[in-house]
């Protein structure tokens, strides 16, 4: 994953059946350029299933990232955030 122009995608002209795909089934390699937003990972006429039960991951770089469905727009998408920092005050 990188700038946007850069990363890739596959593009599924059936039907793509995710069948409980989690973020560990994933590889991702952040290089330079990669950005705090939304990626297509996959486009597909029909997506069918639904993403497993862990769907957050962490990069090298620090950033989180989360796959998600567009089912309108046929699309497994990854959102990339900046890493939170949680200060707790007693």
């Amino acid at each position: 994953m990188g700038a946007i122009e850069n990363s890739d995608k596959v593009v599924v002209t059936g039907t793509c059946t995710l069948n409980g795909l989690s973020f560990s089934d994933c590889s991702f390699a952040a290089k330079t350029g990669l950005l705090t937003r939304d990626y297509v990972l996959i486009h597909a006429a029909t997506l069918s299933g639904t993403p497993g039960s862990t769907t957050v991951g962490t990069f090298p770089t620090g950033k989180h990232g989360t796959l998600s469905i567009d089912p309108g727009a046929g699309n497994l998408m990854l959102k990339v955030t900046n890493a939170e920092t949680i200060i707790c005050v007693y």
